[in-house]
Protein backbone atom coordinates (compact mmCIF):
# COMPACT_ATOMS: atom_id res chain seq x y z
CA UNK A 1 0.00 0.00 0.00
CA UNK A 2 1.22 3.34 -0.90
CA UNK A 3 1.21 5.93 2.09
CA UNK A 4 -0.75 8.82 0.55
CA UNK A 5 -2.24 11.54 2.89
CA UNK A 6 -6.33 11.60 2.41
CA UNK A 7 -6.75 14.27 5.10
CA UNK A 8 -7.57 17.16 2.20
CA UNK A 9 -10.72 14.63 0.66
CA UNK A 10 -13.23 15.49 3.04
CA UNK A 11 -17.37 14.49 3.78
CA UNK A 12 -19.76 15.88 0.69
CA UNK A 13 -22.88 15.63 2.42
CA UNK A 14 -24.94 17.18 -0.57
CA UNK A 15 -23.19 15.18 -3.00
CA UNK A 16 -24.10 12.16 -0.94
CA UNK A 17 -28.08 12.93 -0.84
CA UNK A 18 -27.58 13.37 -4.48
CA UNK A 19 -25.77 10.11 -5.48
CA UNK A 20 -28.25 8.43 -3.05
CA UNK A 21 -30.94 9.50 -5.61
CA UNK A 22 -29.59 7.68 -8.45
CA UNK A 23 -32.21 5.11 -10.02
CA UNK A 24 -29.81 2.31 -10.72
CA UNK A 25 -25.93 1.66 -8.72
CA UNK A 26 -23.39 2.76 -10.40
CA UNK A 27 -20.39 1.34 -11.76
CA UNK A 28 -16.71 3.27 -10.41
CA UNK A 29 -14.42 3.41 -13.12
CA UNK A 30 -11.19 4.63 -12.10
CA UNK A 31 -7.19 4.80 -13.12
CA UNK A 32 -6.00 3.95 -10.08
CA UNK A 33 -6.16 0.90 -8.11
CA UNK A 34 -10.01 -0.14 -6.64
CA UNK A 35 -8.14 0.12 -3.23
CA UNK A 36 -7.18 3.57 -3.19
CA UNK A 37 -10.91 4.56 -4.75
CA UNK A 38 -12.69 2.92 -2.30
CA UNK A 39 -10.55 4.83 0.69
CA UNK A 40 -11.28 8.47 -1.31
CA UNK A 41 -15.25 7.53 -1.44
CA UNK A 42 -15.24 6.55 2.00
CA UNK A 43 -13.34 9.66 2.97
CA UNK A 44 -16.06 11.60 0.61
CA UNK A 45 -18.74 9.56 2.47
CA UNK A 46 -20.18 8.32 -0.46
CA UNK A 47 -18.74 4.70 -0.20
CA UNK A 48 -21.46 2.92 1.95
CA UNK A 49 -24.02 3.66 -1.05
CA UNK A 50 -24.95 0.74 -3.77
CA UNK A 51 -22.17 0.48 -6.04
CA UNK A 52 -22.19 -1.91 -8.38
CA UNK A 53 -18.40 -1.98 -7.69
CA UNK A 54 -14.67 -0.80 -8.80
CA UNK A 55 -13.48 -1.03 -12.20
CA UNK A 56 -9.81 -0.29 -11.66
CA UNK A 57 -6.64 -0.07 -13.69
CA UNK A 58 -5.69 -3.76 -12.79
CA UNK A 59 -9.29 -4.87 -14.49
CA UNK A 60 -8.13 -3.32 -17.84
CA UNK A 61 -4.92 -5.35 -17.51
CA UNK A 62 -2.98 -2.16 -17.05
CA UNK A 63 -4.03 0.04 -19.62
CA UNK A 64 -4.56 3.62 -19.47
CA UNK A 65 -8.31 4.51 -18.95
CA UNK A 66 -7.71 6.69 -22.00
CA UNK A 67 -7.65 3.75 -23.88
CA UNK A 68 -10.59 1.77 -26.04
CA UNK A 69 -9.58 -1.75 -24.88
CA UNK A 70 -9.83 0.07 -21.02
CA UNK A 71 -13.55 1.23 -22.18
CA UNK A 72 -14.56 -1.95 -23.83
CA UNK A 73 -13.02 -4.35 -20.52
CA UNK A 74 -14.81 -2.07 -18.50
CA UNK A 75 -18.46 -2.98 -20.63
CA UNK A 76 -17.76 -6.69 -19.97
CA UNK A 77 -17.05 -6.18 -16.41
CA UNK A 78 -20.16 -4.44 -16.36
CA UNK A 79 -21.71 -7.28 -18.75
CA UNK A 80 -23.42 -4.21 -21.26
CA UNK A 81 -23.38 -4.72 -24.71
CA UNK A 82 -24.81 -1.38 -25.80
CA UNK A 83 -22.47 1.03 -25.38
CA UNK A 84 -25.22 3.98 -25.82
CA UNK A 85 -26.40 2.55 -22.21
CA UNK A 86 -23.17 3.89 -20.46
CA UNK A 87 -22.85 7.19 -19.20
CA UNK A 88 -19.45 8.18 -18.32
CA UNK A 89 -18.79 11.25 -16.36
CA UNK A 90 -14.63 12.10 -16.28
CA UNK A 91 -12.86 14.93 -15.33
CA UNK A 92 -10.34 14.40 -18.28
CA UNK A 93 -10.90 15.40 -22.03
CA UNK A 94 -8.55 12.27 -23.32
CA UNK A 95 -11.61 10.10 -21.41
CA UNK A 96 -14.04 11.83 -22.12
CA UNK A 97 -13.23 11.45 -26.20
CA UNK A 98 -11.97 7.72 -25.96
CA UNK A 99 -15.66 6.92 -23.93
CA UNK A 100 -17.57 9.00 -27.01
CA UNK A 101 -15.42 7.16 -29.26
CA UNK A 102 -16.21 3.81 -28.02
CA UNK A 103 -20.07 5.10 -27.89
CA UNK A 104 -20.68 5.94 -24.32
CA UNK A 105 -22.65 9.01 -23.12
CA UNK A 106 -20.59 11.52 -21.64
CA UNK A 107 -20.39 14.31 -18.89
CA UNK A 108 -17.48 16.28 -18.44
CA UNK A 109 -16.64 17.40 -14.87
CA UNK A 110 -15.29 21.06 -14.42
CA UNK A 111 -15.06 24.00 -16.50
CA UNK A 112 -11.51 25.35 -16.23
CA UNK A 113 -8.22 23.81 -16.62
CA UNK A 114 -6.01 23.13 -13.61
CA UNK A 115 -3.01 24.86 -14.68
CA UNK A 116 -4.47 27.36 -17.18
CA UNK A 117 -7.31 28.26 -16.03
CA UNK A 118 -8.52 28.59 -19.37
CA UNK A 119 -12.46 27.28 -19.97
CA UNK A 120 -12.19 23.78 -21.45
CA UNK A 121 -14.23 23.26 -24.33
CA UNK A 122 -14.60 19.67 -25.44
CA UNK A 123 -17.09 18.46 -28.20
CA UNK A 124 -17.01 15.18 -27.62
CA UNK A 125 -18.94 15.86 -24.47
CA UNK A 126 -22.71 15.83 -24.61
CA UNK A 127 -22.47 17.06 -20.98
CA UNK A 128 -20.29 20.01 -19.07
CA UNK A 129 -21.07 20.71 -15.60
CA UNK A 130 -19.16 22.50 -12.99
CA UNK A 131 -18.78 19.18 -10.21
CA UNK A 132 -20.61 16.01 -10.07
CA UNK A 133 -23.12 18.36 -7.49
CA UNK A 134 -24.87 18.97 -11.22
CA UNK A 135 -25.12 15.34 -12.68
CA UNK A 136 -28.98 15.42 -11.90
CA UNK A 137 -29.27 18.80 -14.87
CA UNK A 138 -26.82 16.80 -16.96
CA UNK A 139 -28.53 13.56 -16.76
CA UNK A 140 -31.49 13.65 -14.94
CA UNK A 141 -32.80 10.03 -16.17
CA UNK A 142 -30.48 8.98 -14.04
CA UNK A 143 -32.42 10.02 -10.98
CA UNK A 144 -35.52 9.29 -8.90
Amino acid sequence: MHLIDYSDIVPDLPLREELAKLKTPAWIFTASTSEHARRCLERVGIGDLPWKGVIDTRSCSLETKHSRSSFEAAMKIADVSDPTTCVFCDDSVKNIKAAKAVGWRTVLVGLYERDSGKRIICAEADAHIASLHGLRSAVPELFS
